[in-house]
C-alpha cells in the first residue's frame, strides 16, 4: 500500500474506487467500506483508495474539545495496509481546507485528482465547510459527473450503531 499526501504528486489513475472519512479506530464500519472498495476495484480492475485527513478534522474545527483519538495515524496506516488498499491517501487538515464548499471538493479534489469511477460512503457522510454537503448532494453529483455511488448502511451490534463516537465514549 503506498501512503501519500494528496498534493505532494500527480495522480495518473486511469480510475479509482475511493471510500472517504476520518477512519478513527477502524472499527467494523470502516472496515465494511475498505473491503467494499477493494472488492469494487478489483472487480472494475481499477484501483483502490482510502482517503482520510490529517490532522483528524475535529482537532482543527473545534480544537477546544481535545478529542481523544481511538487510533494514532501510524496505527490507522497499519490497520487499512492489512486490509489490502492499494492507496492510503491523505489530506492535510487545515482551516481553509475546512472552508471548502461540498461540491468543490468533490469536483476539484476527489474527481480531479482520484478519478473515481465509484465513491462508497457510509450513511452518514458529511463534507465539505460545515459538513454542509450531504448524501443527496453527492447522488446529485454522481448522476451529473458520472460515477457510481454506494451508500452503505451501519453495522449494528446489541442494537447500536457501530461508530468512533460510541467506541470512543465506551473506552472512556
Amino acid at each position: 500500500m503506498q501512503v501519500l499526501e494528496i498534493n505532494s504528486f500527480k495522480f495518473d489513475f486511469k480510475s479509482s474506487v475511493v471510500t472517504i472519512g476520518s477512519f478513527d479506530g477502524i472499527h467494523l464500519g470502516h472496515r465494511r467500506l475498505m473491503e467494499m472498495a477493494k472488492d469494487s476495484a478489483a472487480e472494475l480492475n481499477s484501483v483502490s483508495v482510502v482517503l482520510t485527513f490529517h490532522p483528524h478534522p475535529s482537532r482543527i474545527i473545534n480544537p477546544d474539545a481535545k478529542i481523544k483519538l481511538i487510533t494514532t495515524f501510524e496505527k490507522k496506516t497499519e490497520l487499512i495496509k492489512e486490509i489490502g488498499i492499494d492507496y492510503l491517501i491523505y489530506i492535510t487538515f487545515t482551516p481553509e481546507f475546512a472552508s471548502m464548499q461540498p461540491e468543490d471538493f468533490i469536483k476539484n479534489v476527489i474527481v480531479r485528482k482520484l478519478n473515481p469511477i465509484k465513491i462508497i460512503v457510509g450513511h452518514d457522510f458529511g463534507f465539505g465547510a460545515n459538513k454542509s454537503g450531504n448524501i443527496a448532494l453527492l447522488n446529485k453529483l454522481s448522476k451529473e459527473i458520472g460515477f457510481k455511488l454506494d451508500v452503505v448502511e451501519p453495522v449494528i451490534i446489541d442494537n447500536q450503531i457501530v461508530s468512533s463516537t460510541l467506541i470512543r465514549r465506551l473506552v472512556l
